[in-house]
């Protein structure tokens, strides 16, 4: 900047704030972050030039997101791509998509799945890489059995994702992901990827939107994977970070997360200081979904102590079962799972459950080489565990045991009766597929928030393509209001 203010070259200038606004956000230091970006709306007003004016709306977008103003984010977006028009400008028009994307993820993660879905076909540069790997692990992505796929593989997956300015960022956008599905595989891999930069602001983009403090994600991937104490001092660190880098919606998302954890341990006065600090902050920016959640969570429904509970109430899901009741985030397991518990000993086909979906027979989910790939990656795992074995090695023996069990259920679900390879695409197997992945994670959350209620359900309930809930002796549910 100064090389340039020398010469008199401000487009030079204008790169080295640029560049100056994403390094001062990832060290987390925001007030000098948009102190540069207002000396940059300065110098390029006087440059006159639309190639370069667009970032200052952009940049007034990213202040509306950390406070948590997020009609304020979608108007600046609107005029990213307006100005960047006038210079034809591809980058301001991704960047536009990639802000809208945003405001919509944090207000309905399924309807933001479908819109980046819909722009990377347009604007393939937004994956960075391999169109699928940020997909394959987004938020509630609408394919679950694929996500579960990509979760399952998720070493392979994440060494797709390249190392430069987007890394940080899409490796939170994965933990989202993850830590939404409770996947203890993909929570150890993200978790070890994203350690060694705890002290680090993980920012999308040019600035468009920031994560906050890497070590939020850090605590939420260590409470998945049953680290309390660890994700406990996380929490702390990224607290600390995300009010220093005053980003009042980071530091709700943070006190929200950290009061999951701490309710969970018992440790009721201190999950409700933090889960009430959350709910109110959302309130004030008007996000009532975040709202309701962090509510959820806070206070959970008296309940008849002779009735069980499964459903929706509001945004959130109502659950009570010997006398404890919990709120959990709504989604499509939960739903399957209320249909079955309606109709205790009756299978209901897994195409009732999802229902129809369109499509013919695309053929055997595996062909010749992937089946020899994965009998090559068999035998190869064999010999690890075997030699680590030998060794003494008993962590890289459980790794490798642990990788060769998951690939065997893939294997197991790819072939049929006989022996035969399923067929993809037939809706059945689809449907089959669907309804397992969605009934299994939410198995997993309940089991998670409520263990008692979960031990009964994953004991009485049975998937495939017949599901149904089948206990000894069912409670009198209560499934609506």
């Amino acid at each position: 900047m100064a090389l340039a203010t020398a010469a008199g070259d401000r487009g030079l200038e204008l790169l080295g704030r640029r560049l100056r606004v994403v390094a001062l956000l990832e060290q987390g230091d925001t007030v000098a972050a948009l102190a540069e970006t207002e000396a940059f709306a300065r110098t390029a007003e006087a440059f006159r030039q639309p190639l370069f004016s667009w970032f200052v709306p952009l940049w007034r977008g990213l202040r509306a997101y950390l406070n948590g103003d997020l009609a304020e984010m979608a108007r600046r977006a609107d005029e990213v791509a307006e100005i960047g028009a006038l210079a034809d400008s591809r980058n301001a028009r991704t960047l536009s998509i990639v802000a809208h994307h945003w405001v919509t993820m944090e207000t309905g993660a399924a309807a933001a799945f479908e819109e980046v879905t819909s722009a990377m076909t347009e604007l393939p540069e937004l994956a960075g890489g391999n169109p699928q790997t940020v997909l394959d692990l987004f938020p509630n992505a609408a394919d679950e059995p694929r996500t579960r796929a990509a979760m399952d593989n998720a070493a392979a997956v994440l060494a797709e994702v390249p190392v430069d300015s987007e890394y940080l960022s899409n490796l939170c956008l994965a933990a989202w992901g993850v830590v939404e599905r409770l996947h203890t595989g993909a929570a150890e891999v993200l978790y070890e990827l994203l350690a060694p930069h705890a002290d680090r602001f993980a920012v999308d983009g040019i600035a468009v939107a920031s994560h906050g403090s890497v070590s939020r994600w850090l605590g939420a991937l260590a409470q998945v994977l049953g680290r309390h104490p660890v994700a406990e001092r996380h929490f702390e660190d990224a607290l600390a970070a995300n009010r220093r880098a005053v980003s009042p919606l980071n530091v709700a998302h943070t006190q929200r997360q950290y009061g999951e954890l701490l309710a969970g341990q018992g440790r009721a006065a201190e999950a409700s200081a933090q889960l009430t600090a959350a709910r109110d902050a959302y309130r004030a920016m008007g996000l009532t979904a975040w709202a309701a959640v962090a509510d959820g969570l806070l206070s959970p429904a008296e309940t008849d102590a002779g009735d069980a509970v499964f459903r929706p109430d509001g945004d959130v899901w109502l659950l009570s079962y010997a006398g404890v009741a919990v709120r959990l985030r709504a989604s499509k397991g939960l739903r399957d799972i209320a249909s079955l518990l309606a109709n205790p000993g009756k299978e209901i086909h897994a195409l009732d459950l999802v229902g129809a979906p369109t499509g013919g027979d695309l053929g055997p989910v595996l062909d010749d080489t992937a089946r020899t790939a994965y009998r090559r990656r068999l035998t190869e795992l064999e010999e690890r565990i075997a030699e680590a074995s030998s060794l003494g090695d008993l962590a890289a023996a459980e790794r490798a045991t642990l990788e060769r069990d998951r690939l065997v259920e893939a294997l197991t679900a790819a072939y049929g009766l006989g022996g035969r390879p399923r067929r993809t695409g037939d809706p059945a197997e689809r449907a089959r597929s669907t309804v397992t992945w969605r009934i299994r994670d939410a198995l997993a959350r309940v089991e998670k928030a409520h263990p008692a209620l979960g031990r009964h359900l994953r004991a009485a309930i049975r998937t495939g393509t017949y599901c149904v809930y089948d206990p000894e002796t069912p409670p009198r549910w209560r499934l609506t209001s």
